[in-house]
C-alpha cells in the first residue's frame, strides 16, 4: 500500500488545488470477511478525542510538544483517535481493550505544518463508528484495516433505522485477490453490519484450531 505524503505550511496548503487522481492512495480491495479475519480488534465505539502525534522512523510515538522541540529526525504526522467502546465484536489477547482504546489515522497537523494522506478517513468528537483495527508490525499502535475500508461512520436519521457508511472516495481501490473491486461508498443498515460481523467472527472462531484463535 502506497501512502503519498505532502508536507507543507498550512497557508500554502490552503492555496493548493491538486487533481485528486494524481495523489490517490492505492490500496487493495478487501471484503468484510477478509477485513474481519485480518483485524486484531473490531469494535462499535464513540469518538471521545482526536489529536496530533508524530511517529519517528523507529516507530516511537511523540506528542505535539515533544515533536515541536525537534531533534527526532524525520517524522510522520498522524492523528490519534480515542474511542469509548460500545461493543467489542473481536479482540485478541494482546490488544484486549477496556472501555477505551485508541488508534491512529495517517496524516495530521503539528504547528505550522500539515501532512496529508489522500483518502484518510476524517472523524470528529462524537462520531459513532464501527471500526476494524490491526496492530502495526512490531508496534502496539492500532490502525484501520484496509486503510479506509475498515471504518464505518454511523448516522441516525429521523424516522429511519441507523445507517453505517464507509467512504473510500479519496483512495484508488485496486482489485483484490479474487479480482473484485470494493465500492467507493459502502452504506449498510447499522444493525445488519453488526449482525454480519458477529456472524463472520463467530464462524472464524469456530473454525480456528484450539490455541490458534485470534
Amino acid at each position: 500500500m502506497r501512502l503519498p505524503l505532502v508536507l507543507v505550511p498550512l497557508h500554502v496548503l490552503l492555496l493548493l488545488l491538486l487533481p485528486p487522481s494524481a495523489h490517490a492512495t492505492q490500496v487493495l480491495s478487501m471484503d468484510l470477511g477478509a477485513m474481519a479475519a485480518q483485524a486484531d480488534v473490531v469494535v462499535h465505539a464513540r469518538v471521545l478525542h482526536t489529536g496530533p502525534v508524530a511517529v519517528t522512523d523507529r516507530g516511537d510515538v511523540l506528542d505535539e510538544g515533544t515533536a515541536l522541540a525537534g531533534g527526532h529526525g524525520r517524522l510522520r504526522y498522524e492523528t490519534r483517535v480515542l474511542l469509548e467502546v460500545i461493543e467489542t465484536l473481536k479482540v485478541d489477547s494482546a490488544a484486549a481493550p477496556g472501555p477505551r482504546l485508541s488508534f491512529h489515522l495517517a496524516g495530521g497537523r503539528i504547528g505550522r505544518f500539515a501532512q496529508v494522506v489522500a483518502g484518510t478517513p476524517r472523524v470528529v468528537v462524537g462520531d459513532e463508528l464501527v471500526v476494524m483495527l490491526e496492530r502495526r508490525s512490531s508496534s502496539p499502535v492500532l490502525q484501520v484495516v484496509g486503510f479506509s475500508q475498515g471504518l464505518w461512520r454511523t448516522a441516525a436519521l429521523v424516522g429511519l433505522d441507523p445507517l453505517a457508511r464507509s467512504d473510500r472516495t479519496g483512495a484508488e481501490l485496486l482489485p483484490g485477490p479474487a479480482g473484485d473491486v470494493a465500492p467507493l461508498i459502502d452504506v449498510r443498515p447499522l444493525d445488519a453490519l453488526l449482525s454480519e460481523l458477529r456472524r463472520v467472527i463467530a464462524a472464524m472462531a469456530a473454525a480456528a484450531p484450539e490455541g490458534g484463535r485470534r
